[in-house]
């Protein structure tokens, strides 16, 4: 059942996507749309991958940046690609050589210093664009922290339910954490730099598509509309692929923004679907790549 239920899952989002898109507006963006600008945002994302293997520099100093980069091309193909985060575990295999315990409180402190830096920029993003939206950011605002609440209680009752061998590693997790105490400055400094450059690389694609059907954004904006768009990549109901979700997070943040619905989800399928070929086409060959050479390389 369980199976079953994702993929059945994703197909219906996906028709709902379809049957609900402006072809007209994915014309427009494949004629409109200036290649140079599609370029430079995918170089700025390849350049945040860079600052991203250097964030496992700072935990795996034994590694070379080569690699690095090779495992986040492929983590990054895999988290877009699998559902409900279980991408995640390719890091796991790809440094199947460190203890799983040690790789897990890596990236969980990686992860936690994500969630704080989109909090940051999200937060610094809403204040800018709340003179002109207040009333409806002041509701989305109220429904997120409902909605962190609820997860904070689950994650509580979890945590009472879960059996033993379960707090056993959860309990392995916090002492990995412990152990990076006096690199975890670094670890969010270097988080910092990622997310300015990935926010970067994300405004000149999201720009441009929208251009293409007649809007134009802010950074700001960007940064707020794309900030919903990312963080339901961590929901339990991520599909495969993110299709659906994704678009799900952008059309509510771009409609807040005065995006009409179908225009806002047509914008958010282009956009996705080119973040899609961004990261399967790096991972792909990073991933060709690190099989030849094979762990060692």
């Amino acid at each position: 059942m369980k199976r079953t239920l994702i993929p059945l899952l994703t197909i219906l989002l996906i028709g709902a996507i379809l049957l609900n898109l402006k072809w007209e507006l994915i014309g427009d963006f494949l004629r409109k749309a200036k290649a140079h600008r599609i370029l430079l945002a995918y170089a700025l994302y390849l350049l945040s991958f860079v600052a991203r293997a250097l964030r496992w520099k700072i935990t795996l100093p034994s590694e070379s940046m080569k690699k690095l980069f090779r495992i986040v091309a492929i983590h990054t193909m895999a988290n877009n690609i699998y559902p409900a985060r279980t991408g995640e575990l390719s890091f796991l295999y790809l440094l199947g050589e460190y203890p799983k315990g040690r790789l897990t409180s890596i990236l969980l402190a990686a992860r936690i210093a994500d969630i704080c830096c989109i909090a940051l920029f999200f937060s610094a993003a809403t204040l800018a664009v709340i003179p002109q939206r207040m009333k409806e950011i002041a509701a989305a605002t109220g429904l997120a922290l409902a909605f962190a609440a609820i997860l904070a209680i689950a994650a509580c009752m979890a945590s009472r339910l879960a059996g033993t061998k379960i707090k056993g590693f959860l309990k392995d997790m916090a002492e990995g954490l412990a152990d990076q105490k006096s690199a975890l400055p670094q670890i969010f400094a270097v988080s910092a730099l990622i997310w300015g450059i990935k926010y970067t690389s994300f405004y000149i694609l999201a720009k441009e598509i929208l251009a293409t059907v007649g809007h134009q954004i802010s950074f700001p904006q960007a940064v707020f509309g794309l900030s919903f768009s990312e963080l339901t990549t961590v929901l339990p109901i991520h599909s495969i692929g993110g299709f659906g979700t994704f678009e799900a997070g952008w059309t509510g943040a771009f409609m807040i923004l005065g995006v009409e619905k179908s225009t806002a989800l047509t914008t958010g399928f282009i956009f996705h679907s080119v973040l899609l070929i961004f990261s399967v086409a790096t991972g792909a060959v990073s991933y060709l790549i690190h099989k030849a050479r094979g762990p060692s390389g």
